[in-house]
C-alpha cells in the first residue's frame, strides 16, 4: 500500500452517496490504483472497521485483511462516517497497524446549523426522543464543545496522530453546488473525474414525518420497546396504511411551525474562525459560501393536541406487539 485515504465523514456530508459511488466504481478504480476495500463493508462504508477499532483490537480476520490491504500496491481508502467519532486511542490503534505508511485524512466541511437539523432528523431516525429545540438548544449552548458543531474537534484527533499536514478539508456545500463531490475526494488520492451532479442517497423525511417518529420513539420508550432504529423501520412498513392519522398529525404540526434560520448564524461564523485558526491551510477559503435559509422547524406543542396525540397512539399500536421482535 503505498498511501492510505481515510475518508471520515462526518454524519449528514453525503458520504452515504461518496460509499455507494465508490462501490460500484470498484472495478474501475481498482485498474487505476485506487483501492476501495470490501473489507469491513456493512452496506456501503467500511463501518466494521470503526467498531473493531472502538472496541478493542482487531481479530485474527480482521489482520489477515488488513494484511491484504497492504499488499495491495497502489492506494487504498477507506471511508465511514463514524471514523469522525473515534476516540484518540482508536485512531492510535490504526497506527499501530498501519506502520509508515502514509495517510491522508479527508473531512467533508458543512457549515454547522445546517448539520445540525440534518443530524437531528438523522438521530431521532436512530431512536432520539429529543425536540430539534431541545437538540438545538444542548449543541448552541456549547458550540466548541460539540463534535456536531465544531469540526476542529474530530480534526484535532486525527492531527495528533498522523499530523497536521495528513488533514484535507474540502468545502461541502461548494462540492454539492458545483457536482464535484467524488471527484474532489478522488483527487485526494490523486486521480481526477469528471463532476456530475450528486444523487442524494440517504434523503430524510419530511419534518412532520420525523417529529412523528420522535413522538413514537417517546411512547416506545416509555413502553420499554425502543431499540436503535426499530420505530422508524416499524412506521415505515406500515405508514401507508395509516394516511389518515399521518394526516391528522401533519395538519396539526404544520399550524405550529416555527422559523429558524440556517446557514449564517453567529456561531456559524465563530466556528468556522475558530477552526480556521487551527487548521488555516486546509480552511483555506472553505465554509465561505454561506448562505442564510429559513426552515419551519415543528413546535412540540403539536402532542398537546387530544386529536393529534390520539392518532399518534393508533399508528403506535398497530406494530407495538412487534417491536420485541426487531433488531
Amino acid at each position: 500500500m503505498k498511501a492510505l485515504i481515510l475518508h471520515i465523514g462526518p454524519h449528514k456530508t453525503g458520504t452515504t452517496y461518496l460509499q455507494q459511488r465508490l462501490c460500484d466504481s470498484r472495478a474501475e478504480l481498482r485498474d487505476r490504483g485506487l483501492l476501495y476495500p470490501e473489507s469491513f463493508i456493512d452496506i456501503f462504508g467500511h463501518h466494521l472497521l470503526f467498531r473493531a477499532l472502538r472496541d478493542g483490537d482487531i481479530d485474527p480476520e480482521g489482520h489477515r485483511q488488513l494484511e491484504s490491504m497492504q499488499a495491495f500496491d497502489g492506494v487504498v481508502m477507506l471511508s465511514s462516517e463514524n471514523f469522525s467519532r473515534w476516540l484518540p486511542e482508536s485512531i492510535e490503534r490504526l497506527r499501530g497497524y498501519l506502520g509508515e505508511t502514509v495517510v491522508k485524512v479527508v473531512y467533508y466541511y458543512r457549515t454547522p446549523s445546517e448539520r445540525l437539523i440534518s443530524q437531528w432528523q438523522e438521530e431521532v431516525k436512530h431512536g432520539a426522543t429529543s425536540t430539534f429545540w431541545a437538540y438545538f438548544a444542548d449543541h448552541a449552548s456549547r458550540p466548541v464543545m460539540s463534535p456536531v458543531l465544531n469540526a476542529s474537534i474530530a480534526l484535532e484527533r486525527f492531527a495528533a496522530v498522523f499530523g497536521p499536514g495528513a488533514v484535507h478539508v474540502i468545502d461541502y456545500a461548494r462540492a454539492r453546488r458545483q457536482g464535484s463531490m467524488l471527484a474532489d475526494l478522488l483527487a485526494v488520492a490523486g486521480l481526477r473525474m469528471a463532476s456530475g451532479q450528486a444523487k442524494v442517497v440517504n434523503r430524510m423525511e419530511s419534518l412532520a414525518q420525523v417529529e412523528i417518529i420522535r413522538g413514537l420513539n417517546v411512547l416506545a420508550r416509555n413502553d420499554r420497546r425502543l431499540h436503535g432504529l426499530n420505530v422508524r423501520r416499524a412506521f415505515w412498513e406500515i405508514r401507508d396504511r395509516c394516511q389518515r392519522q399521518i394526516e391528522c398529525i401533519g395538519n396539526v404540526i404544520n399550524r405550529g411551525l416555527v422559523p429558524f434560520e440556517a446557514g449564517d448564524c453567529q456561531f456559524d461564523r465563530i466556528l468556522r474562525s475558530h477552526v480556521a485558526s487551527r487548521f488555516p491551510a486546509q480552511m483555506d477559503g472553505v465554509g465561505l459560501e454561506r448562505k442564510s435559509r429559513t426552515h419551519r422547524i415543528p413546535n412540540s406543542d403539536w402532542t398537546l393536541s387530544r386529536e393529534a396525540f390520539d392518532a399518534l397512539s393508533e399508528i403506535y399500536e398497530r406494530f407495538r406487539q412487534d417491536l420485541w421482535q426487531r433488531p
